[in-house]
Parts: C-alpha cells; sequence; structure tokens
C-alpha cells in the first residue's frame, strides 16, 4: 500500500487469510493499470489554469492524455425522478458486479501462488472468490456508485427546474461544487459496509488522495508547489514505517507488519531482540535488560553452531562496551540472520528470494486489472499492451528488490560501524534514516507517475504510526466514528474534483472512477 492505493503501491504479498483484506484492497487500488500516461512534477501534473479560465469555463477541462472534455454539465440532467432511480440503480449494478470480479478474481489469483508452491489447495483457493470481504468490498462499492449517482443527478435536476434570473457563472461553478461536493460526502457513508480496519484503510487511501488533488489545484493556480516531492514524500513516510517495523511493530497494520517481516526474512524474535537492546540503551531505569536465554532460543530455532559461534565472536568484539548487565552496545548481524551470518551472502541470497516471491504477486497486480478494465485496449493491442504488464511487473519487483536490499545491507553496516568502533552503540534513529535511503534511491528505478502513486501507497501507513504514537503518548485522542466522518470528507472532495477538475487527480485514479463507478 494501500492506486488506491493501486500499488503497490512496497505493495504486495501479503499473506493472503480472512484477516488480509484490508491490505488486499489497498493493493487492488494501488495497481489497476500498467501504462500511466502522464508525466508529473510531484503527484500528478495538471495543465496551469487560471482564475479566469476557470470562471469563464469551468467544465472544459480535460486530462492531458487525451480524455475528452467533461464537467458537471456535460450532459443534460435528467428529465424525472424515475430516470435519476433507474439510473443509478444501473450504475449500482455495474459497479458491484465489476468490484465482485475485481476483488474475487485477485484474491483468487493471488491465492493460486500457494497452490503453485504446494503450500495451499485448489480447492481451497477457491473459497476466496465468494470470502466475506469480497462481498462487503462489492457492497461498498454499488452502494457508493447508487448513492452518487443518485444525489448527484438529483440535485442537478432540482436545479434545472428552478425558476429564478439567470446566474453568473461563477455562481454557477459555485452551486456545481457545492452538490458534487453533497453527493460525494454523502456516497462516503457506504464505507459502514465495511469493517472497522477497512474503514480505516479507505480513509486513508482516499484522504491522501484528496489531498493529492488538492495540492494539484493549488500548483494549477500557481498557488503552491514545490519539486521532486513524490520522491520526498515517499523517502519520509518509508523512514516512519521502517522505524516502526524495528522499533514500534504495532503502530503499523498487522497485515502490513506481517509482509515486512515476511519479506525481509528476519523472525519476529530477532527484531525484538533488538527493539528491547535499543529501548535498554536508551532508557536503562525503564526497560529491563536481554534475556541471553532468549537470544540462544531464538539462534537455535532460526540458525545454528555457526551463529553461536559469530556471536560469541561480536561479544569478544564488544569487549568493555557490554555493560555489567549484559546490554549490548547494538545486537549483531548473527541474531539478526541467524540463517547465515555472513552479511553478503545473505543479502545476495535473500535478493533472489525476494525477486522471485514478488514477482508472480505484481504479475497478478498487473495482468487481472488489465484484462477486467482493459479489455477493449488488449484486444486492440495483443502484443504491446502485455509487454508493458511484463516490464511494468519486472520494474516494480526489481524496486522492491532494491528497497528491502538497500535497507539489509544497510543494517549489516552499521553493525559492522559498531564492531569496529566507528559508532559507539545502536541509535534508534538509524533505522528511519536507513529507511528514508532506501526508499529514497530504490524508488528512482520507477517511472515518476508511479512515484507519485507509491508515495499515495505508503504514505497513510506512515501517518497511522504517527497518529497511534501521539496517541500513545496522549497527545491527541480517539473519537468515536471519526473514521467515517473523514471518509465521507475525503471522497466529498474528490468527488467534486473528479467532476469539475478530473486534470487535478491522478490518471490512474480517474481511469478507476471511470471504469469501476462511471460518469454521473
Amino acid at each position: 500500500m494501500d492506486d488506491a492505493a493501486n500499488l503497490e503501491r512496497i505493495n504486495s504479498a501479503a499473506t493472503i487469510t480472512n484477516d488480509s483484506d484490508c491490505l488486499s484492497n489497498a493493493k487492488l487500488l494501488d495497481r489497476t493499470q500498467t501504462d500511466l500516461d502522464s508525466d508529473s512534477d510531484f503527484f500528478t501534473e495538471p495543465p496551469t489554469l487560471n482564475s479566469s479560465s476557470m470562471i469563464t469555463d469551468p467544465h472544459a477541462h480535460s486530462h492531458e492524455s487525451g480524455r475528452s472534455e467533461r464537467g458537471e454539465h456535460a450532459r443534460k440532467p435528467l428529465s424525472s425522478v424515475s430516470q435519476i432511480v433507474a439510473h443509478a440503480a444501473k450504475g449500482a449494478c455495474s459497479s458491484y458486479v465489476l468490484a465482485f470480479g475485481l476483488r474475487g478474481g485477485v484474491s483468487f489469483l493471488l491465492s493460486l501462488t500457494k497452490v503453485v508452491k504446494g503450500k495451499a489447495k485448489l480447492r481451497d483457493s477457491l473459497r476466496f472468490l465468494f470470502a466475506d470481504y469480497v462481498f462487503r468490498f462489492s457492497n461498498m462499492v454499488g452502494s457508493f456508485s447508487f448513492i452518487w449517482k443518485l444525489v448527484s443527478n438529483y440535485l442537478r435536476f432540482r436545479e434545472s427546474k428552478k425558476v429564478s434570473p439567470p446566474v453568473s457563472k461563477r455562481s454557477s461553478l459555485m452551486i456545481a461544487r457545492r452538490n458534487a461536493f453533497i453527493a460525494g460526502s454523502l456516497a462516503g457513508t457506504s464505507v459502514l459496509f465495511e469493517t472497522y480496519e477497512n474503514r480505516l484503510a479507505v480513509m486513508q487511501q482516499f484522504g491522501v488522495r484528496a489531498l493529492q488533488a488538492s495540492y494539484n489545484g493549488l500548483k494549477a493556480r500557481n498557488l503552491f508547489s514545490f519539486a521532486h516531492g513524490d520522491t520526498l514524500l515517499f523517502s519520509i513516510a518509508c523512514g516512519s514505517i521502517m522505524y516502526a517495523y524495528v522499533m514500534a511493530p504495532d503502530t503499523i497494520p498487522k497485515e502490513y507488519n506481517n509482509w515486512m517481516v515476511q519479506t525481509a526474512r528476519v523472525s519476529r524474535e530477532s527484531l525484538a531482540i533488538s527493539r528491547q537492546n535499543n529501548r535498554r540503551i536508551e532508557n536503562p531505569s525503564k526497560f529491563q535488560p536481554i534475556d541471553f536465554d532468549t537470544i540462544y532460543d531464538c539462534i537455535n530455532r532460526h540458525g545454528g553452531t555457526n551463529a553461536v559461534v559469530a556471536l560469541q565472536q561480536a561479544a569478544t568484539a564488544y569487549d568493555a562496551r557490554i555493560r555489567p548487565d549484559g546490554t549490548l552496545p547494538i545486537v549483531p548481524c548473527s541474531i539478526i540472520h541467524p540463517t547465515d551470518c555472513n552479511c553478503v551472502s545473505y543479502n545476495t541470497a535473500l535478493a533472489f528470494k525476494i525477486m522471485s516471491g514478488i514477482a508472480p504477486v505484481y504479475a497478478t497486480l498487473n495482468f487481472v486489472p488489465m484484462v477486467l478494465l482493459k479489455t477493449r485496449a488488449l484486444m486492440a493491442n495483443p502484443i504491446s499492451l502485455p509487454l508493458k504488464g511484463i516490464r511494468s511487473t519486472i520494474v516494480s519487483s526489481a524496486f522492491l528488490t532494491a528497497y528491502v536490499g538497500i535497507y539489509m545491507a544497510g543494517i549489516c553496516g552499521v553493525r559492522n560501524l559498531v564492531k569496529y568502533e566507528w559508532m559507539h552503540q545502536d541509535h534508534k534513529i538509524m533505522y528511519y534514516i536507513l529507511g528514508c535511503i532506501a526508499s529514497g534511491t530504490s524508488i528512482l528505478m520507477e517511472k515518476k507517475p508511479r512515484r507519485a502513486e507509491l508515495a499515495m501507497y505508503v504514505l497513510p501507513k506512515g501517518l497511522q504510526s504517527l497518529f497511534l504514537v501521539m496517541q500513545r503518548r496522549r497527545w491527541i485522542y480517539h473519537v468515536p466514528g471519526s473514521e467515517t466522518a473523514l471518509s465521507c470528507l475525503s471522497f466529498g472532495v474528490l468527488m467534486t474534483f473528479y467532476q469539475l477538475e478530473p486534470q487535478a487527480l491522478s490518471p490512474l485514479l480517474v481511469r478507476i472512477l471511470d471504469k469501476v463507478i462511471g460518469k454521473y
């Protein structure tokens, strides 16, 4: 993730269980297409507009990718309430079926990777087509489409029936914005079909996209902008996530943390030992020293004799820097990756494991939406479009491999710096810095528009971790129902831009809305 976030946006190969639907929803939104045909400076690069053009022709904006012109009044209002209800019901049925096919299809094909590896049976994979979370997701999308089309068209119908003096174009634009916001906000109540965890995911993913649209709207009016924001934002958010991965795993989504542990191949016991030792270093009066029995249990479970020898060698190297209570200056590599205590060979093998493990997942996330959302284009380009999908799969797999590889190499590097006394001891800020470096360099492998989508995927998780840390320290408090209210607000903003300024949204998100929800 969590363009929603279709990413995968690091977006990716979580263990498929009934509890993993939150992450899978974000994945599905994060990669529903393999070719983004516009370049971007920060999020999406919108054409420059001025206030006069917005007033004189508020409905003629279009995407630079060749999208046909559209606006709030691109077609005439429906002529009766019965037509409006029928139109909304038809759109809801279409959205429901498509959402069901996407959600169930992606879950099923992801589960097939387990079948291929011999970890599951085919009949077990079939149940993913009709799992509870598939119906919840479809209900949410279908009801959103119905409410939005119903309210939006009814408000336009009511405005068309008013007998009043002609209003200025500025007033007409304000009315259109108000109606679009009301329709989008009311449609946002559809998130109540989802579980609390999934409502949080929806709020996070679409909340950041509402911010993205607002930023692009300001940039289009030359009010605010900055260069290379996508890479910087991705780097900062990933730094927070990677810090949480080591120091505060309970502040990031459980499924996402499970996937990170699985991908990096570092055991939870090893991470817990490192976390406890680091906390003891910084606050010895509050935290207990690490238990060496726990260390040897971890090594014996995941490593062997070589790891024990390597730990003894590290202890000898640390020598006088080991405190009387047993606190180490830093937990050595023999505990972090006891299966292979040689850092070079371990990280080399890890890269191959990540690449081979994530490629099938990215292939699924690329080709399933391609078949369902771009059927006509696929039939017209049966060679070029699949080739783009293959290229996108390779690039995204290489990106994730580089991301994890750079981070783990940095973890080993810090431990060697302490071992040879270039550093005195472990510092928790290093895990944040390494996360920023690993993400900021590896993301350059992706195309610029893709970087924006990745940033949109990881930003909610970084913000969630920050929110929980602040809540834990009693700097802020949770308000019941706030996730639903914020979801409604986010959808209100998004649908306003979608109807009036679609160029302010990412092309990927517009395509998803066009295909899944439909115009009006």
